[in-house]
């Protein structure tokens, strides 16, 4: 999975959607377009998808570990250009309530998985133990 910067809704409004309906640059398009990784302006936010999440700030997506790996290089590279921890980009995911799971219930984790800094519910924010977002 590769990440392109946008700039602006305009850009985005740009995209054509595929046959699952994402919008998405065009081949030539993707070749000229900064990738998000190699960029000295590194994304302050994510948006990261979710199927359910749990109180401890976990996600489960839909198993390909596409987000989880991205995140992990994300971090890597901003510590390779020494962005200070507390200017590595936050990730987020939107939630509705279904998809929230009451404790003791847990999203089953490895080690290649990482907590999200917050999960924003319409009645609720949940935050990962020690997060930086919490007290902002």
């Amino acid at each position: 999975m590769r990440m392109l910067l946008l700039r602006d809704v305009q850009e985005y409004a740009s995209l054509k959607p595929n046959a699952y309906g994402i919008r998405e640059l065009g081949v030539e398009m993707a070749r000229v377009r900064e990738d998000a990784l190699a960029s000295s302006t590194a994304p302050d936010l994510i948006l990261v998808p979710g199927v359910a999440f749990d109180v401890h700030a976990n996600r489960l997506g839909h198993g390909k570990g596409y987000y989880d790996r991205y995140l992990a290089q994300l971090h890597k590279a901003a510590r390779a250009r020494r962005v200070a921890a507390e200017k590595e980009p936050i990730s987020v995911a939107l939630s509705l309530s279904p998809q929230l799971l009451a404790e003791p219930q847990t999203v089953p984790t490895d080690e290649n998985d990482r907590p999200l800094d917050a999960i924003v519910a319409p009645d609720r924010t949940i935050f990962a133990p020690g997060s930086r977002w919490k007290n902002a």
